[in-house]
């Protein structure tokens, strides 16, 4: 291992190609970052004496011989944002007519030297990157690239990313007008010659990763994804059975961005499902724990649960996907859950905990799952009392976190709730106690957790049409209503998995939201006490009609047996007809709104 101090004038004279591992993160651009360092580059004067320090590089010079290339196992972010902000420099040169020298003298900082000499290489770009990233990067490094982009650079979002960085910074310099004088400094004495860094050299991979592992030991560059990455690539290099860990680590991440989540948040959610709490200090040091005695297994697992996750948080062919998952990925194929009717209990249960976002309880239900996966494969008999217990306790968890989370906000519990999660995690995972029971006892310990019918009604409230988030869960309401006491065979559906909110259900506004009645209930018009969910054929019938109008067609609908959800409608117009002193008010849409909270309330009560 060498150390040298150098400059950005000596990194960017080097005369291989520098090249990002697969194991490292892609280029991720940030606002506050980049303007820290454009601010500091711009102010730096060269004369005082100070220069700016960029930090540490670790470059792996194994393939130097060979191949004419040093892999740079940390820096890589730094060194896309100067090579994006020279690509502007060079950029906004040439298009105000400045010296063609200048334009030359930048652009031999941004390609590789080596590749003038004329190697088989074709990417003109000092920097060599894998993906979305490195085909931009490529592109824009050709000389003639005027800021654009182009079907040639490939997928948009790669673009994107990048594109950010660059307008920045074409903006800084648009914004300051900089002159030939000025940028000809700036790149030059403030950014070539007044920023250092230490450079970190090793001579083989393994050396590489361990060295990358300990200078960001404490997390002063890099995130535990990145971390931990690293260590499971390290491991990959001389186990035959992990050489396709990359594909599988591209996999994982492509879970966490459909889940719309940070890969940090997977590994924290997967470490939670099988030990429980971690501080985020101790994260990667227990992730590494977990993956040192099996890494195959390690993998293969956080695989599955990244798929899991993704599944019940992205929503997207959510009974297809659900139904494949139980049956093909937990091996449950064949057994009493393979049925239609559980399998849309399942699906339903799981969508609306999905849409009342709350993820914490994910981890739980993950673990009951594998759980009962492990049950039903060593069971003698044919399991069907513990599938029917876990989907049971499916929808204690549905009313459990739309009373205490979606609805009630109860922040004072957040930690008794994370020690709850958690502490069943473990115990799903050791499988000490026979699953009825633990399923049982988990019921009794979380029914503690005590949210009062008032307490309920009053944040219940507080639901309005106004919001998207709350009006998908006034479907969620609407359809528990609607299907009290009805005989399966004759339930219509308001809320399910895939089309909840389609061309077949719509809200509809009792009193009209355009009307003179409606100016004066104001905001109260929105409240859920004002609204219905009714199958679209029967809601076009109605119109914009008055609330006495509406009533009597819905009683016209009635009789001639066309309403679809008729137990529903028919507690509504009972309501409507009872004492309001003529007329559909603020006091009778608020009174509908308590009394459809204290209805919704005995319906989820899960104590």
């Amino acid at each position: 291992m060498k150390y040298n101090h150098g400059k950005i004038r000596d990194l960017l004279n080097k005369s291989e190609l520098l090249v990002v591992p697969s194991y490292q993160r892609d280029f991720v651009w940030n606002d506050t970052e980049g303007r820290e360092f454009f601010e500091d580059v711009s102010s730096s004067d060269p004369k005082d004496g100070e220069p700016l320090f960029l930090g540490t590089f670790i470059f792996n010079e194994e393939m130097k011989r060979e191949r004419g290339e040093i892999e740079v196992v940390d820096g890589q972010q730094r060194i896309t944002t100067i090579l994006i902000f020279l690509i502007a420099c060079r950029v906004y040169v040439r298009e105000r007519g400045f010296s063609p020298t200048i334009a030359e003298n930048i652009q031999r900082l941004i390609i590789s030297q080596s590749l003038i000499r004329g190697l088989e290489e074709k990417n003109p770009c000092r920097l060599k990157t894998e993906g979305r990233i490195g085909q931009a990067l490529e592109f824009m490094s050709e000389s003639d690239w005027k800021g654009d982009y182009e079907k040639k650079m490939g997928n948009k979002h790669g673009w994107n990313r990048i594109r950010k960085a660059y307008d920045f910074f074409y903006k800084e310099l648009e914004d300051g007008n900089y002159d030939e004088k000025k940028i000809i400094k700036l790149f030059g004495e403030q950014l070539l010659d007044n920023v250092e860094y230490i450079e970190i050299t090793v001579d083989n991979t393994i050396e590489a990763i361990h060295t990358f592992e300990r200078v960001n030991a404490r997390g002063q560059h890099l995130a535990v994804y990145d971390l931990m990455k690293a260590y499971l690539f390290a491991q990959g290099i001389s186990d035959p059975e992990l050489q396709n860990i990359e594909k599988d680590w591209e996999q994982i991440k492509e879970y966490a961005e459909h889940s719309d989540s940070k890969l940090k948040k997977i590994l924290y959610s997967f470490y939670f499902s099988k030990r429980g709490y971690v501080s985020p200090s101790q994260l990667y040091r227990s992730l590494k724990n977990m993956a040192e005695s099996n890494t195959k297994g390690f993998v293969d697992e956080l695989k599955s649960f990244s798929k899991f996750y993704s599944i019940v948080y992205s929503g997207e062919d959510f009974t297809q996907n659900v139904k494949e998952y139980v049956l093909e990925d937990m091996g449950l194929k064949n057994t009493k859950i393979d049925d239609q009717d559980r399998i849309k209990k399942i699906a339903k249960s799981l969508y609306a905990i999905g849409l009342f976002k709350v993820v914490s309880v994910y981890p739980l239900i993950y673990s009951s799952l594998l759980s009962l996966a492990d049950v039903i494969k060593n069971a003698k008999n044919d399991g069907k009392k513990e599938i029917d217990k876990w989907i049971s306790l499916l929808l204690f968890l549905e009313h459990f976190t739309f009373v205490t989370t979606r609805i009630a906000h109860a922040s004072q519990y957040g930690g008794r709730l994370e020690k709850l999660y958690g502490g069943y995690c473990e115990k799903f995972v050791a499988s000490d106690v026979e699953y009825i029971k633990l399923v049982e006892e988990l019921k009794n310990d979380f029914k503690k957790i005590n949210i009062s019918k008032v307490e309920f009604v009053e944040k219940f409230a507080d639901l309005s049409y106004k919001s998207k988030n709350d009006r998908v869960i006034m479907y969620y309401v609407f359809d528990k209503l609607s299907t009290q006491g009805v005989h399966p065979g004759n339930i219509t559906d308001l809320f399910t998995p895939d089309k909840y909110q389609t061309m077949s259900n719509n809200i509809e506004h009792f009193l009209p939201q355009k009307s003179d009645d409606s100016e004066e209930v104001g905001e109260s018009k929105h409240a859920i006490g004002n609204l219905l969910v009714m199958h679209r054929k029967d809601n076009s019938r109605l119109g914009n009609k008055s609330p006495d109008e509406k009533v009597k067609e819905l009683k016209k609908l009635l009789k001639d047996g066309k309403i679809l959800n008729k137990p529903y409608i028919e507690d509504f117009i009972r309501f409507y007809e009872q004492d309001r002193g003529g007329k559909w008010n603020t006091k009778m849409i608020n009174k509908r709104t308590e009394d459809i909270g204290k209805q919704i309330y005995d319906i989820v009560d899960y104590r």
